[in-house]
């Protein structure tokens, strides 16, 4: 038995389920893009269930039947021959058998065309198990912080933030704006717009200072990567906009900050000013997970 013809019987067999699952891969697909390529994604589908549907000659297994053929003969077709009456043996002319080798040709790779179709289908079919596997195995969540610094009596200050009404570190101190970065967004806008909803500035003149990845080592939702900036110069006068989330703001030298301190946050604070680019915090590693 051929190939398209073992799968031709399996379609047969299991059109309503392969139906099924190809609608089922393409909405769990839809979903995870977010929507943006519906058209696309409900093309796909259907394009993929009718190259599998075809593959015993008949398109009657998956979606909606063809509309049946016209059975009636044209006006203009030749009655056939009256029984009893011999009619006269024809030779295939050069032409003929030239056409019969070119028809062959196309139809092997009409066949080999229709195998890659069933192979594209059966992968479509197994994607949103593949896609389930990699996000439930890890997840990164991403946020971003911003230190705001000036010149103080000696040596530099930082602005920072004291929590509260928060279900994290509520009563530590922390960058005085920082959040998470929200889907379509980088990590520089979403600096700039944590900056604006939590201090009321703009225009704030961000400098990238490192990348920190951590982790609690519990939940997925526990690891984390983090874009730490700084800033010097930006439009109007911090203050605190949220104050079911921030308690105080205070300007605070690097070299004595308050207590007590978000950890990871802490660690930060002691790397600003250095080469350093990466950053990893709570990883058990040789150096107490900071690097």
């Amino acid at each position: 038995m051929s190939t398209n013809s073992g799968l031709g019987d399996a379609v047969d067999k299991y059109g309503e389920q392969i139906d099924s699952a190809l609608e089922k891969a393409g909405d769990f697909v839809d979903d995870k893009t977010g929507g943006k390529y519906s058209e696309q994604i409900r093309a796909g589908v259907d394009k993929a269930a009718d190259a599998l549907d075809g593959l015993d000659g008949q398109n009657d297994d998956l979606g909606t039947p063809p509309e049946a053929p016209d059975t009636e003969a044209p006006a203009d077709t030749e009655a056939p021959p009256a029984p009893g009456v011999p009619t006269e043996p024809t030779e295939p002319t050069a032409p003929d058998r030239a056409g019969s080798a070119d028809d062959s040709h196309r139809a092997d790779r009409a066949d080999r065309a229709r195998h890659s179709r069933a192979v594209a289908v059966a992968e479509l079919s197994v994607a949103p198990t593949r896609l389930k596997r990699v996000t439930d195995s890890f997840v990164v969540v991403p946020a971003s912080y911003v230190y705001l610094l000036r010149d103080g009596a000696g040596e530099p200050e930082v602005l920072l933030q004291l929590r509260q009404g928060t279900p994290y570190m509520d009563g530590h101190w922390a960058a005085a704006a920082a959040g998470h970065v929200e889907r379509g967004e980088t990590a520089y806008a979403a600096a700039q717009r944590e900056a604006t909803e939590e201090l009321g500035i703009s225009a704030v003149d961000l400098r990238f200072e490192f990348t920190m990845q951590r982790t609690r080592g519990g939940e997925p939702i526990d690891e984390r990567v983090d874009f730490f900036f700084t800033a010097r110069s930006r439009s109007g006068d911090p203050r605190i906009v949220e104050p079911d989330k921030a308690g105080e703001l205070r300007w605070c030298p690097l070299s004595d900050l308050p207590s007590p301190m978000v950890p990871h946050e802490a660690f930060a604070l002691s790397q600003l000013g250095t080469d350093q680019r990466y950053l990893s915090h709570g990883f058990d590693t040789d150096n107490g997970g900071q690097r």
